[in-house]
């Protein structure tokens, strides 16, 4: 919530001098990250709709959002960041390679 100062003067540190005392201070938020559709998620990974419903399923694939409470009819929706988790989460240096040493920080 913003609330502008109700005195206003010269600028210190940063914020008003002088301020009422019911006056809060502004919140950084960060900066506004989309949320994605399956669709675009999916396009994101590089598969079809198809699978990464069927992943979702499973539970095999990214995480998700569901944003609401709706039961099966809840819209749901990718971050970016799960997205690129679960690339990172699939590195591997070689076909036999089962992914452990990764997940431990390894190579």
């Amino acid at each position: 919530m913003r609330v502008s100062p109700s005195v206003k003067g010269p600028r210190s540190r940063g914020t008003f001098a002088a301020i009422s005392k019911t006056a809060v201070e502004p919140v950084a938020t960060p900066p506004h990250r989309p949320l994605l559709d399956t669709q675009r998620a999916a396009d994101y990974l590089g598969v079809s709709f198809d699978t990464l419903c069927g992943w979702r399923v499973k539970g095999v694939g990214p995480r998700f959002v569901k944003l609401s409470s709706g039961g099966s009819r809840a819209p749901i929706r990718y971050r970016i960041a799960d997205l690129d988790a679960f690339i990172e989460a699939g590195l591997r240096s070689s076909t036999s390679d089962t992914g452990a040493a990764v997940r431990a920080g390894g190579r």
